[in-house]
This record gives structure tokens, C-alpha cells and sequence, in this order.
């Protein structure tokens, strides 16, 4: 036993870690180097884990984060939506990452999605609710915000952020209320125009019937005028007649005396 032991200080010593290193796994080989911040030569390593341990979360998870801190966000993205696929234990992580590639790359409306499902995954991810709080803030989503802002601090009331975050909400809330005061007297001045615009089109229409009936007195007093005319000059007819009758019966009796 105590020969075995010096050999194995003997290794230890003069190889160094490298003999050590030819049993560990690419994906442990890989984590060392991503623990360690070298997202560069974790990547390789991870790339090949994925092939030595194709459902193994972790690797996928490391690997999209390790793509992500050398700014390569569509690989980060690509990696984070493998592992996806086989997803048990980490699917909130691999939603709220794929959240902060798609920030990255200026998607605002697919990272808010993402956050979203990185919450109905875990409502308890504080950090989504953070992040999609600051997305809404510039979409002006401010009630949206509001709420988002709150569950975090719920979450995290210890948060160093806290102070700015408090103001943010001050802010919004300050907003909401003016916003809603102009909405009611918008709303009243609408519904005052309505019916100013209604009274002057009720006054509008009695004014036409006014002269509809007027013209059509006028009318009536011009066509019964033209009636008495009509029978004045029906009796003048009449007596003419009359008198022509009268002339040639007297015609006549001069005729017979002749």
C-alpha cells in the first residue's frame, strides 16, 4: 500500500494535473473551463460533450451561456433551444436565457416572450420579472411594468436595487394617474361635444320643420287665393251667360214683330 501511494504522489507531482485531466469527461473538461470564466475554451469541449452526452441539460445550459459571453448570441441561442429538448430541471433557466440573447440582439418582443415562459415555468425566477419589467418600460407598458417591478422587489426585498427600482415604480404610478386624468377629461370633453353637436342638430331640425311649415301655410294660402279667384270667375261666367240669353230672346221677339 505504501509503495502504491509514493507512486501515485510521484504521478501527481511530476505529470501535473494532466493525468488526471485524461479521465475526466469533455463536459467536465468543458465546466472547469466555464467555472473558471474562459468561455472560449469551454466551448470546443462543451460542443463535444454534446455529442459524448447528447441529454445531458447541463452542458447545453453552459454552453449557450458560454456563446453568449463572447457575443456570439445567435449560437448561444441555437444551443439554449437544444437544450430545450430535453429540458427537465432547467427549462426556466434555458427560457430566461434565451430571453436575454434575444434582448441582445435587439428583440424586444421575443424576449418578453421568453421571459413569460421562463415565469410560467418558475414564477419564482425574480430576475425574469426584472428584465421584463425594463423591456415594458420601453414599449410603454408602464401598468405592465408596474406590476412586474413589484413582484420583484416581492421576490428580492433586499435587493441593492431597490432605491431606483422604487422610483422607477413612483414614476409609472405618477404617470398612470395623469395619463388617467387626461383620459376623463378627454372623455368629458368628448361626450360635452356630443351633445353640443346634438342639441345644434335637434335645434337644426326644428328650425327646418319651422319652414317646412311655414312654406307650406304659404303655400296653402296661395293655392286657396287661387281658388276664391277661380270661383269668382266661375259666378262672372255665369251672369254673362245669362244676360247673352236674355239678348237673343229679345233679338228674337223683334225678329216676329217685323
Amino acid at each position: 500500500m505504501i509503495g502504491l501511494w509514493r507512486v501515485l504522489l510521484f504521478l501527481l507531482f511530476f505529470l501535473g494535473p494532466g493525468v488526471i485531466a485524461q479521465t475526466q469527461t469533455a463536459f467536465q473538461e468543458g465546466e472547469r473551463f466555464f467555472l473558471n470564466n474562459n468561455p472560449r475554451s469551454a466551448i470546443p469541449l462543451l460542443e463535444q460533450a454534446t455529442i459524448q452526452e447528447p441529454r445531458n441539460e447541463r452542458i447545453y445550459l453552459y454552453l449557450g451561456i458560454a456563446y453568449e459571453q463572447i457575443g456570439n448570441y445567435d449560437q448561444a441561442i441555437r444551443a439554449m433551444k437544444r437544450g430545450l429538448e430535453f429540458a427537465l430541471q432547467y427549462k426556466d433557466l434555458f427560457y430566461f436565457n434565451l430571453g436575454n440573447n434575444h434582448l441582445a440582439k435587439g428583440e424586444t418582443e421575443t424576449a418578453i416572450e421568453m421571459y413569460t415562459k421562463a415565469l410560467e415555468t418558475n414564477g419564482s425566477l425574480a430576475d425574469a420579472f426584472l428584465n421584463r419589467a425594463n423591456l415594458e418600460v420601453k414599449l410603454d407598458r408602464l401598468s405592465d411594468a408596474w406590476k412586474d417591478y413589484s413582484a420583484y422587489l416581492n421576490l428580492v426585498p433586499d435587493s441593492p436595487q431597490r432605491p431606483q427600482i422604487e422610483r422607477m415604480m413612483a414614476l409609472i404610478q405618477s404617470i398612470l394617474q395623469d395619463r388617467e386624468a387626461k383620459r376623463i377629461a378627454e372623455e368629458k370633453r368628448r361626450k360635452e361635444e356630443e351633445e353640443a353637436r346634438r342639441i345644434a342638430e335637434e335645434r337644426r331640425r326644428q328650425e327646418e320643420e319651422r319652414r317646412r311649415q311655414e312654406e307650406e301655410a304659404r303655400q296653402k294660402a296661395l293655392l286657396e287665393a287661387v281658388l276664391s279667384s277661380l270661383k269668382a270667375s266661375t259666378e262672372g261666367v255665369g251672369n254673362l251667360s245669362a244676360e247673352k240669353e236674355d239678348i237673343r230672346e229679345k233679338r228674337i221677339e223683334t225678329d216676329i214683330e217685323e
